[in-house]
């Protein structure tokens, strides 16, 4: 708890002559209350992510963090307890939010050979642009948008368990596939796909949010 807010000591007593000079974190906070704008819970979100930053400078912010960060603050009431469960949780999937794009290309050629043993039939789904880009956002969240507060709470409490097995988020993904297949194959992809371009702007990333929460009534 200490080491916590000696943390978020170290950004709060940086001059404004500091912060212009330090090219880094004015980056890394910018994209912080970028992301926050307009989310009710932005002062605390932004308390947290911003001592993020100072415990993890090297990673420091990356988009959609907050994401991760939101579900947690939720039920955590103690803002030292909910920094570090968020410390945990980027410990497990902080490689989908590296400066390259390894994390996640190992993440989909593990789903990929995962396939290629339970379900053949969905290797071809995974190569098109859209329903990959899905389970890239699928794997890098951990199913946040797609399954809401209460679905999240109730997956992520079992994929910290580390059983049936570590990689047990990429089943998950594979039944996600499975029960969105003619979705996502068909009619989405046609209305929706455009919107998943390779670009990392916020608007194409606002547009995949989008499309992607109008998928979670069907896993409902």
């Amino acid at each position: 708890r200490d080491d916590y807010f000696r943390m978020k000591l170290q950004w709060r007593s940086l001059s404004p002559g500091q912060l212009r000079r330090n090219k880094i974190l004015r980056g890394y906070l910018e994209r912080i209350d970028r992301d926050l704008a307009g989310d009710p819970s932005a002062p605390r979100l932004r308390e947290l992510l911003r001592t993020f930053c100072m415990f993890h400078f090297d990673l420091g912010y990356v988009r959609g963090m907050n994401e991760l960060l939101a579900p947690l603050a939720a039920v955590c009431a103690d803002e030292a307890e909910a920094f570090w469960a968020f410390c945990a949780v980027m410990e497990m999937v902080g490689e989908n939010f590296g400066p390259g794009p390894e994390g996640l290309r190992r993440n989909l050629g593990l789903l990929g050979a995962l396939l290629e043993q339970l379900n053949p039939d969905l290797v071809p789904l995974l190569a098109q642009r859209w329903p990959r880009r899905c389970c890239s956002r699928w794997l890098q969240f951990r199913f946040r948008r797609l399954l809401g507060q209460e679905g999240t709470e109730r997956l992520w409490e079992v994929l910290w368990t580390g059983r049936p097995c570590p990689n047990f988020h990429l089943l998950v993904t594979c039944a996600a596939l499975e029960l969105l297949r003619d979705t996502l194959g068909d009619t989405f992809g046609d209305t929706f796909g455009d919107n998943f371009g390779d670009s990392d702007s916020d608007e194409d990333t606002d547009s995949e949010d989008s499309d992607e929460e109008q998928l979670s009534p069907l896993v409902a």
